[in-house]
């Protein structure tokens, strides 16, 4: 493989990075503004999922996320 081709690659694959970091900025922008907003209610992780275009599972991973940044029950709480 050429070196032309080799940077190429390495510079969509930085790209392509570089776009899917600034996707789950943004989610979770949205989510912790909704979860402020709303609260957390028994079933919202599906209906959260389903709104925002992902899975159920990088919902839960948001949140620890969250949880974890923000070092209190706020989000849960829904403000205070």
């Amino acid at each position: 493989m050429e070196a032309d081709a080799i940077y190429r690659r390495a510079g969509g694959r930085r790209r392509y990075n570089a776009n899917r970091r600034a996707l789950v900025f943004w989610r979770l922008l949205e989510l912790e503004a909704i979860l402020r907003r709303d609260g957390y209610q028994i079933g919202d992780y599906a209906r959260l999922a389903a709104h925002l275009g992902v899975s159920r599972a990088t919902i839960c991973r948001d949140v620890r996320r969250l949880w974890g940044a923000s070092g209190s029950a706020l989000i849960w709480l829904g403000g205070a």
